[in-house]
């Protein structure tokens, strides 16, 4: 959807290929127009880091404003999505989970592929943990030891404020007008 000199674009559900599909045909529809802000308003259950860091370099290489917007679930490979914004924003019901789920689609006795997909997650996991850690207050240790401590890593709204993994709180129709659009909205 555009807006102006804006686009809004959804990530919700899964995170796959679809999804990816989706971001880039969105976009390749606006490439004519002059665009100066992305909003992206995540609300996924996370799914393939691959894709994620698909739609992630996609979006960092358009030299524009982008605002991320965390609604319901921010969980995964969507932590990652959310790490693109300049402007970082958290809904009060944001569930944000760092963890990301093992893309293992072989037989366990297929020791090479198992060995290759190991390492495959491990260096997306860092790279994610960059990622998170270069837009925000925290250093690489506080997230990894959030992505691999299982009763650790739900971090709640206040946390992500304080953390700087968020840079305001999305909470009604007026805050999200003003630092999404720009303007303020009069409601009667």
């Amino acid at each position: 959807m555009l807006l102006k000199d804006t686009i809004v674009l959804s990530v919700s559900g899964k995170i796959n290929k679809e999804q990816y599909e989706k971001v880039l045909f969105e976009l390749l529809s606006q490439r004519n127009k002059e665009i100066r802000k992305i909003i992206l308003v995540i609300c996924s259950e996370g799914g393939s880091i691959s894709y994620a860091f698909a739609i992630y370099d996609l979006l960092k290489n358009i030299k524009v404003e982008i605002v991320t917007v965390a609604l319901g679930d921010c969980i995964g490979a969507a932590t990652l999505l959310f790490s693109l914004g300049n402007k970082r924003l958290v809904s009060d019901n944001v569930i944000y989970v760092l963890h990301f789920d093992l893309e293992v689609n072989c037989k366990e006795n297929e020791s090479l592929a198992a060995k290759f997909l190991k390492r495959k997650n491990e260096i997306l996991e860092n790279k994610a943990i960059e990622a998170i850690v270069a837009t925000s207050n925290c250093s690489a240790e506080k997230i990894s030891q959030s992505f691999y401590n299982e009763n650790e890593n739900f971090i709640e709204r206040d946390e992500l404020l304080e953390l700087g993994i968020a840079t305001d709180r999305l909470s009604s129709y007026e805050i999200i007008s003003h630092y999404v659009f720009g303007f303020k909205l009069k409601w009667s």
